[in-house]
């Protein structure tokens, strides 16, 4: 069924000098309908405006469920990288602990060394001051003074 018998050029599409053009385009399209006509028009208008909001709608729902989507994938992401952080973290703990034994072990071993080498250093000092000291036992390595040298050979 044709609205009316002028066909009414698109005004996006016709370039217009002035916003009245406009108007007055419409104005004379308008008084061209009967009732029926502009009822019909006014339907299809409707109609038009009916199927534009539901693909808003559509596109709203597109958005809403991509973003739902997109939030799921970033908590699954930020869950396995705090999974990840806790992990290390827990690895690093054991590594800590174990560097801090062996910390541990070496200052003891360092401790009894140290112990020895004052007993040592001990013992040659009491040996030095007073040799005849017959309590102490000669330390292997160290002779003891001689107090009559004889050289294998002698100058003549």
């Amino acid at each position: 069924m044709k609205l009316c018998s002028t066909v009414l050029p698109d005004p996006i599409l016709t370039p217009l000098h002035d916003s009245w053009d406009v108007v007055g385009m419409y104005w004379k399209w308008f008084v061209a309908m009967t009732n029926q006509q502009l009822m019909d028009r006014g339907n299809q208008m409707r109609d038009e405006t009916d199927q534009s909001i539901d693909r808003a709608k559509k596109v709203v729902q597109d958005t809403v469920d991509v973003g739902t989507e997109t939030a799921a994938a970033l908590k699954a992401q930020i869950v396995n990288e705090l999974d990840s952080i806790h992990f290390s973290i827990q690895k690093a703990s054991k590594l800590v602990k174990e560097i801090g034994r062996q910390v541990a072990t070496d200052k003891c071993i360092m401790a009894l060394l140290f112990l020895i080498v004052i007993g040592v250093i001990a013992i040659i000092i009491v040996k030095i001051v007073n040799p005849n000291n017959k309590d102490i036992r000669d330390i292997p390595g160290l002779a003891p003074p001689a107090m009559n040298r004889r050289l294998l050979w002698t100058p003549n």
